[in-house]
């Protein structure tokens, strides 16, 4: 008989994390939101060493096939998609879960407030905008701030005080 050496090697699987995507829907009343799926990358691979592809279904995901064709801005309602961490040297790879989470779009109700002027013959008052929370958000599920103009309600900036805002007859935006 003949003797033989026999060489084992183990490639090491790179680990794949699971995790998830919370957005608004893209419309009022909507289901659905635009993902950027690559935005997740270096949670589900922190070593960003790795290929990342993004699938529909888990047995996708294992048989590298029904890729996600544009993961940068795949439109979905809340649902599961599957991630596979994938060594280009070896062809090990790992597979989790990402979680798409899509939430409705608030709802901001109109809401006024009425004060005397703080001096006689002025034109100022001192509004307390948070006694308006609940009116703006009866269901208090939101954060409500407020603005001055659209521009900085979208852009989350230019935030009034919510104690004692100074203002005169004026519209603002929440």
């Amino acid at each position: 008989f003949d003797v033989s050496a026999i060489t084992l090697t183990v490639n090491t699987t790179p680990v794949a994390n699971p995790t998830t995507l919370s957005l608004c829907a893209d419309a009022p009343g909507g289901t659905t939101a635009t993902f950027d799926l690559t935005s997740a990358n270096a949670v589900i691979d922190p070593t960003t060493a790795f290929t990342i592809t993004f699938h529909e279904t888990p047995v996708d995901a294992q048989n590298n096939t029904g890729l996600i064709g544009t993961p940068a801005a795949y439109v979905t309602g809340s649902r599961q998609v599957y991630a596979r961490v994938t060594n280009g040297t070896t062809g090990c790879f790992s597979t989790a879960v990402v979680t798409l989470v899509v939430s409705a779009e608030p709802v901001a109700n109109p809401a006024t407030d009425t004060l005397c002027s703080t001096i006689p013959g002025g034109t100022r008052a001192d509004f307390v905008l948070g006694g308006l929370d609940i009116v703006v958000d009866p269901t208090q599920s939101y954060i409500v701030t407020y603005h001055t103009d659209l521009a900085d309600a979208n852009s989350d900036t230019g935030f009034l005080n919510k104690i004692s805002y100074n203002g005169t007859t004026e519209t603002l935006v929440a």
